[in-house]
């Protein structure tokens, strides 16, 4: 308790409102104010990833809930490799159309992120000081 003890004695009967940084200091808990066409830009970005991933979950959701339970005695009138379609998306179908989601994601953001990407040069260039 000797070095907790010396820490209080060190901070005792001292004013230590000089350590708060003012209300309009950047900080982790406070982002430097940023210019308003990248803030447009940044939220234009995040619109648009949410949007791929709201399509992309809707897909995943018919496919695995939709095809594989709901629409399983229907698509049971199929057949796919033997077996009954109802079935095969339930064990595999839903996996494989999961997979090749991930890979439409990583393909779109990509495509995503080199337009954010020359978006954020432009504006830096129109700017002429440098943005995080």
């Amino acid at each position: 308790m000797g070095a907790f003890a010396s820490i209080l004695e060190l901070n005792q009967g001292k004013n230590m409102s000089h350590q708060i940084p003012p209300e309009d200091a950047p900080g982790p808990t406070r982002p430097a104010r940023l210019n308003p066409a990248l803030q447009e830009s940044l939220k234009r970005y995040w619109r648009t990833n949410l949007k791929i991933m709201m399509v992309l979950l809707a897909v995943w959701a018919i496919a695995g809930l939709g095809c594989g339970v709901l629409f399983a005695d229907a698509l049971n009138a199929y057949s796919l490799g033997g077996y009954p379609l109802g079935f095969w998306f339930a064990q595999q179908g839903s996996i494989i159309v999961f997979v090749l989601l991930i890979l439409i994601y990583s393909l779109l953001l990509n495509r995503l992120d080199a337009r954010h990407h020359a978006e954020m040069e432009s504006l830096k260039q129109g700017d002429g000081e440098e943005q995080p």
